[in-house]
């Protein structure tokens, strides 16, 4: 599978004048910023609402490297801006104010731009809820094993937490996992959280896995659970969302039920364009489940485009 989106890169100096060459004056500009980001539909997504709502704006993909994260800190010249792997706990360094429960979970992939500077907002989570609600794949008062300790691990593990009878962070680093615990406990998070890192002990009886790492981003990544602890009865919500990981297909083979992160996507993309259109949107009465259709169906199109 090629990737459905071939972004362009921002320069060692940060600047994003190349990549919204073809915009018009006047336009407002925001962005998705990553690295790296060839497997990105946020950019297919978020023009096709500006282009059906008639907004004088702009959405681009922005390639910065580590090596050029702060260039582009320091000139950021947009009007709001995305951040997917691997800058959604050091964005936060950008930001004057921290809005929701981005304070508490460390990592943000909303800025939206205020008078007195940056706001980090985090729509992952409610995103995540959001479609873990549309596919009855119930979380609460249920057991749920969470694969990951970065920044998508952070926003889940903070929205299911309340909820969640007890959650199970399992990675690859004990460390890091027991150090997100750590940090849940110490914000004053609600429920039990326990940490394993072997993953066959941590899914029995659980009721829902939930895989929050990058494996699976790459093709031919192997599923990073082996099948023999995947079973009938099993929920699995996978966050990759531009192919049928290895992991989502062990889980459909073994009768388990299993979903891409496509949903989660797109709810968190148009949680994220109601932060930077909210008076736009009001005038123009958008329904918010409109907004998600017209970005699931640009989401579909561009990976169909590329399939």
């Amino acid at each position: 599978m090629s990737p459905p989106h071939s972004p362009q890169k921002s320069g060692n100096s940060g600047t994003t004048t190349s990549v919204f060459s073809d915009v018009a004056p006047g336009a407002r500009r925001f962005g998705v910023v990553g690295w790296p980001l060839d497997y990105s539909l946020s950019p297919a997504m978020h023009n096709a609402a500006i282009s059906f709502l008639g907004f004088n704006a702009a959405y681009r993909a922005l390639r910065v490297s580590p090596d050029e994260w702060e260039g582009f800190a320091k000139n950021v010249d947009l009007d709001g801006f995305n951040v997917t792997i691997p800058y959604k706990e050091k964005v936060l360094a950008l930001a004057q104010s921290l809005a929701g429960n981005v304070a508490v979970c460390r990592a943000a992939n909303t800025l939206v731009r205020r008078s007195d500077g940056w706001e980090a907002h985090n729509t992952d989570g409610p995103g995540l809820l959001e479609d873990l609600r549309d596919h009855a794949m119930a979380w609460e008062g249920k057991s749920v094993v969470l694969l990951g300790a970065g920044g998508a691990a952070r926003a889940a593990l903070f929205a299911l937490g309340p909820g969640a009878r007890f959650i199970t962070l399992v990675n690859r680093s004990l460390d890091r996992a027991l150090g997100l615990a750590k940090e849940y406990e110490e914000a004053g998070g609600k429920g039990e959280v326990r940490v394993f890192q072997d993953i066959e002990t941590s899914l029995r009886g659980a009721d829902l896995l939930i895989n929050a790492t990058a494996v699976g981003l790459k093709a031919g990544d192997p599923s990073p659970v082996p099948e023999r602890c995947l079973r009938q009865g099993l929920s699995l919500y996978d966050m990759i969302y531009h192919r049928e990981t290895a992991l989502v297909a062990a889980a459909r083979a073994t009768g388990a039920r299993a979903v891409g992160g496509l949903g989660m996507l797109v709810n968190q993309g148009a949680l994220g364009f109601e932060l930077w259109f909210k008076d736009d949107l009001k005038k123009v009465k958008c329904d918010p489940r409109l907004l998600r259709k017209i970005m699931g169906d640009a989401a579909r199109a561009a990976l169909n485009k590329t399939s």
